[in-house]
């Protein structure tokens, strides 16, 4: 029940949708009213918003920023006690379909975690992840 209501949470409240909302609540109030200025506010906010997301970088700076956040850490005083790989490496629809394991562009987070697994054999390896359809 969770994963269904996160699903709604997230389809209503993700950023898109929260601009969709704001150009569609100001199409519709300028629809009932020609006159209506917080229609027009709306739409001008809308497809401001639109066209400063569709221009500018914003997408791939902060996604820079984050990766360049935390230098990459090359010696370490005692070996990990757990290794984790984050979810995206497997696709999961091509698996389904092929009856298969099928990995995707994100495939290099499980060749990195073998090599660590290699380097620190006594290390746990959590795998997180899998398919977040709300159907099978």
């Amino acid at each position: 029940m969770f994963h269904l209501s996160a699903k709604i949470f997230w389809l209503v409240l993700s950023p898109l949708s929260i601009l969709a909302i704001i150009l569609l609540l100001g199409f519709i109030l300028k629809l009932r009213n020609s006159q209506s200025t917080i229609g027009n506010k709306l739409l001008m906010l809308g497809t401001s918003l639109f066209l400063i997301i569709a221009i500018l970088p914003i997408g791939h700076n902060i996604t820079a920023y984050l990766e360049t956040r935390h230098p990459k850490q090359e010696h370490t005083t005692q070996p990990p006690e757990s290794i984790i790989i984050l979810g995206g490496a497997i696709n999961t629809i091509k698996s389904n379909k092929y009856n298969q394991t099928i990995i995707g562009i994100h495939g290099g987070r499980i060749i990195t975690a073998l090599e660590l697994s290699k380097q620190y054999p006594d290390a746990q390896i959590y795998f997180s992840g899998g398919n977040g359809a709300l159907h099978e």
